[in-house]
């Protein structure tokens, strides 16, 4: 039975040497956090094992118990180092961190020389108790801590965090076990059990170095962004309970108020609403260090594993610029699309009746300031226009071919000289999505192809193809034979913003553009082979029939 127990007891010194081998290999394999930490605890635990041979070469068991235990004692804290690093729950650690863990394994010391010797010795027995109990803590926290990123966080996949925490928690499972079980001899079951942990620790070490590459990527960047992105958010946040008390509040919430705020304070006195009037509201205006902002609220309800409220995160997001940007929008809109428009109207009627009463001399220039004031009201109509498209929704279904049909009779009949055709080999089915948007698009490319011709008898062509494996399956073109789009309009198009050195002479393209994106595709422009521009209205897989149904 001896000879059985000792060659099982070999087996643990075998799996310790293994573990050795593979904390040295995963230490040439990687410089990232965590992981010098995690080949120093495979190494450490690695020679527990292999120090326990100490037991049959020397004749007294306090050394051999000494290094026994001293090398478990650091194995569970580095075990615990590895586990704040790469879990990224604390990764500022230095010497004086790892001393003042180590500091309570001295008290091993005079338990081991001076066993249950008087008064001293019953002290150091108690206590030393404390001290192995506090390293199995140590070992647990470290192995929860993995668990936590494991499968409550998910930052490391299951099978991988398994493996981590096998190999983090078994040797001390074994170290307890075996400690508990031996007496004076190394009996069958306490060596089964301790090269069974080893043996197992090992092929799990094996598992997350060879198989899992633990550190491709590693989790840290996951918590430790959590934290940083409510620190750097321009976003106030705000963490409070049930009752509107105020548990958290992230660093830009506190350089936005101007009062300083206490955890525990309501939210209303702190923030000037309540929880229910932050969800109800669009935006709120909040007195700061700036002055009066406004601010787009969000609130989400936080809840536990059962679905029990806890509390909310109200987060509020400076809007100032942008609400007063759209006023100022809302207020040009009403001015191109009002006002300049009756007074157009006024300014063409009156420009109308004195050409029949001037001379021929004076006819054509008021046909120019005619056609003038006709262009300025065109303007202010696609201003108004594009409002209305943009804040209605209108999606139906419909034949996209014999729509392109339509608009090409219409705009034959609009203009007699022009030819405005729709290809015959277009291949195109039903789509579904916002009717006049669309038909918005295709009127500001046909009618510019129309209107800026060189020639009486412009040849405008409408064309559409489907197909599903592209990223944008539809695709409307409107050709024509015209001098080309210049290519300051096209520029400003591409870079998606004017400049007083680079702008367009006017806003038919962005109409068209705004409402090609509101369809949710792209519109571009390019030049032809044979003369003339071709405009594509690209649309998204969303409009098939096939897809909307889904």
């Amino acid at each position: 039975m001896a000879n059985y127990a000792s060659l099982v007891y070999l087996v643990a010194v075998v799996a310790g040497i293994a573990l050795v081998g593979i904390g040295g290999d995963s230490y040439r394999r990687w410089d990232r956090p965590g992981s010098t930490v995690f080949s120093l605890y495979l190494v450490s635990c690695g020679l527990i094992p292999v120090v326990s041979l100490s037991f049959a070469v020397v004749s007294s068991t306090v050394v051999p118990t000494l290094l026994f235990l001293g090398f478990w004692c650091v194995a569970t804290v580095v075990w615990f180092l590895f586990a704040l690093q790469y879990t990224g729950t604390y990764t500022r650690q230095g010497p004086l961190l790892v001393g003042l863990l180590l500091v309570p394994s001295l008290v091993l010391v005079p338990w081991l020389l001076e066993p249950g010797v008087g008064s001293l010795g019953a002290t150091a027995a108690a206590l030393s108790a404390v001290v192995l109990s506090t390293y199995s803590a140590l070992a647990l926290i470290g192995t929860l801590l993995v668990f936590r990123s494991t499968v409550l966080d998910d930052y490391v996949p299951l099978s991988q965090g398994s493996a981590l925490i096998v190999a983090g928690i078994v040797p001390s499972l074994a170290v307890t076990l075996f400690g508990q079980l031996i007496d004076q001899d190394v009996t069958v079951p306490s060596a089964s059990i301790f090269a069974g942990g080893f043996v197992i620790t090992a092929v799990a070490a094996a598992l997350v170095v060879y198989r899992y590459d633990a550190f491709d990527p590693v989790p840290t960047a996951g918590l430790i962004g959590e934290r940083a992105m409510l620190r750097e958010t321009d976003d106030l946040v705000a963490i409070v309970d049930v009752d509107d008390r105020i548990l958290s509040l992230n660093e830009r919430t506190r350089d936005v108020v101007e009062e300083s705020v206490s955890l525990g304070t309501g939210l209303s006195d702190a923030l000037g609403y309540t929880r229910t009037a932050f969800d109800e509201r669009d935006t709120v205006d909040l007195d700061t260090a700036r002055g009066v902002r406004q601010f787009d609220s969000q609130v989400s309800r936080l809840t536990d594993g059962h679905g029990r409220e806890l509390g909310a995160i109200v987060s509020l997001r400076d809007v100032t610029e942008r609400e007063l940007r759209k006023q100022r929008l809302e207020v040009f809109n009403r001015i191109l699309g009002h006002n300049i428009r009756n007074e157009v109207s006024v300014i063409t009627a009156n420009a109308e009746v004195v050409a029949d009463e001037v001379e021929e001399t004076l006819t054509a220039r008021l046909d120019t300031a005619i056609d003038s004031a006709d262009s300025l009201q065109s303007l202010g109509t696609k201003a108004r226009r594009i409002e209305e498209i943009l804040a209605a929704e209108s999606q139906r279904q419909f034949a996209l071919g014999e729509f392109l049909g339509t608009v090409a009779d219409e705009y034959e009949n609009r203009w007699p000289g022009a030819s405005v055709t729709v290809d015959g080999r277009s291949s195109a089915g039903e789509i579904r999505c916002d009717r006049p948007a669309l038909r918005f698009v295709l009127d500001n490319l046909v009618e510019n192809a129309v209107e800026h011709a060189d020639s009486d008898t412009p040849q405008v062509e409408l064309a559409a193809t489907v197909d599903g494996n592209e990223r944008y399956p539809v695709v409307v073109e409107v050709r024509d034979d015209g001098p080309g789009i210049p290519d300051r309009e096209r520029a400003v198009l591409d870079e998606g913003e004017e400049t007083p050195l680079e702008h367009g002479s006017g806003v038919g393209l962005w109409v068209t553009n705004w409402a090609t994106t509101d369809l949710g595709g792209d519109l571009s422009l390019a030049q032809r082979e044979s003369g003339g521009t071709v405009a594509r209205v690209r649309l998204p897989s969303s409009v098939l029939p096939d897809a909307t149904s889904e």
